[in-house]
């Protein structure tokens, strides 16, 4: 009896298995922008844009393929059909390009920072009035009234390389920097030379973020349903704040 019970269960499995395989994982090409610490290391692989996006989509057995572009060619490569996904559409809503746009992996804080000791009061765009100001690449979209106020007066730039940043800041070159809290903070550490005190800075949290607005797009609707439930997998279990911590403190 116990036999014919073990005979008719794996026959029972054999059967499933024909009519409803074991979903198989895919690879997905995505693109991220260069070096952008601590969220991506190329030289690694890592960091925590990378890992949450890889872990997310390894619930449903997906492989995360990263590639890397400058910032502002990341929504192009996507746009182009180059890659699968893309970690940012730089403030452009690619929906009629077929993006799927997927829930937030990371929550870019992006605010000003001045040294103290220049006591600036920053609050509106007519604030930057004879400021000089340098931003991460796409800032002009996502925050053209502030971006325009200062080229009014040819005192604004946009750089990839965000490690610049804080530098210029240190020495006096702009007075005001616009990055992520994050990003920043990770480059001021290094830019401070071994033993040397770090300057008191202020941050001006002038902007209103929409987390929407920071997704990662997908061209499948399904990888991208995939993503976020493996995103929320990731909540869930406390391994988003996990990864949070490991990399931000």
């Amino acid at each position: 009896m116990t036999k014919q019970i073990s005979h008719a269960s794996s026959l029972t499995s054999l059967l499933l298995l024909l009519f409803f395989p074991i979903a198989q994982g895919e690879e997905v090409v995505m693109a991220f922008g260069h070096s952008i610490a601590p969220y991506s290391f190329p030289d690694t692989g890592k960091g925590l844009e990378l890992e949450i996006i890889g872990e997310s989509l390894a619930y449903h057995g997906h492989i995360l393929k990263p590639v890397f572009y400058p910032l502002v060619r990341v929504p192009r490569a996507f746009e182009s059909k180059l890659v699968d996904a893309a970690m940012t559409d730089l403030g452009r809503d690619l929906s009629a390009k077929g993006a799927f746009y997927g829930n937030p992996a990371v929550i870019y804080e992006n605010v000003l920072f001045s040294l103290a000791e220049r006591n600036l009061k920053v609050s509106t765009p007519i604030d930057l009035m004879n400021l000089s100001m340098v931003a991460f690449q796409g800032a002009t979209k996502r925050y053209p009234a502030w971006a325009e106020a200062a080229k009014k007066n040819g005192h604004y730039f946009e750089t990839a390389q965000q490690h610049l940043q804080s530098k210029m800041l240190l020495t006096g070159r702009v007075d005001l920097v616009l990055s992520d809290r994050s990003i920043f903070k990770y480059f001021l550490r290094d830019a401070l030379k071994e033993g040397e005190i770090q300057p008191s800075i202020d941050v001006h949290s002038v902007f209103t973020e929409d987390p929407m607005n920071y997704r990662p797009l997908f061209h499948s609707q399904k990888i991208r349903d995939d993503f976020n439930e493996g995103l929320t997998q990731l909540i869930s279990t406390g391994r988003l704040q996990e990864l949070y911590d490991y990399y931000t403190n």
